[in-house]
């Protein structure tokens, strides 16, 4: 049987994401053309898509997939998670362009529209911004900026209609959440 992102209509999902989630290090060195990275620390929620950017490497880093010590939803087609919280490693894509060492810190992209998790729904996502959220979460496309997207104040949300959540974007500060639900 193959494993897939797909949720039945009496298996609601539900889930929370973290924007631009810190605290992130990689544990041990790892040399160049690595796309399996070991990390320690951090408690932010991590996710497949989500992009980043590892200290002294300029180079934007996409996740393939996560293995997470808590939250971990492995309903990804590999097998392997597609969001999680505490994260211990992470496949990238590229390769590491450079050898990294250890505790180098592995920072969520903050300037740019941040993909939310790939859960395939049949009908909608309804994205409800945390009410201890320090400024709004604007949602919206890949092209999502905080002139150019839905605003969701604190403790506001919005139903999207969509068939994958990974169709949708949010941006706002740094270890602000949303929670998410769909079927």
């Amino acid at each position: 049987m193959t494993a897939t992102n797909s949720q039945s209509d009496n298996a609601v999902f539900g889930t929370f994401v973290h924007y631009a989630g810190t605290g992130y290090v990689m544990d041990g060195d790892h040399t160049s053309g690595s796309t399996s990275i070991t990390l320690k620390t951090g408690t932010r929620s991590l996710s497949k898509g989500q992009t980043g950017k590892f200290a002294t490497d300029s180079t934007i880093y996409t996740i393939v997939s996560i293995d997470a010590a808590t939250s971990s939803d492995t309903n990804d087609i590999t097998g392997k998670g597609i969001h999680g919280v505490t994260v211990t490693s992470i496949t990238i894509t590229p390769a590491l362009a450079g050898s990294l060492g250890d505790n180098t810190a592995f920072t969520p992209t903050a300037t740019a529209g941040q993909v939310l998790p790939p859960y395939e729904v049949t009908d909608s996502v309804v994205v409800l911004a945390d009410a201890d959220n320090g400024a709004a979460i604007f949602v919206g496309n890949s092209g999502v900026t905080t002139s150019h997207g839905f605003k969701l104040a604190a403790g506001a949300s919005i139903e999207v209609k969509c068939t994958n959540s990974s169709n949708i974007y949010i941006i706002g500060t740094a270890d602000d959440h949303v929670y998410l639900t769909g079927s």
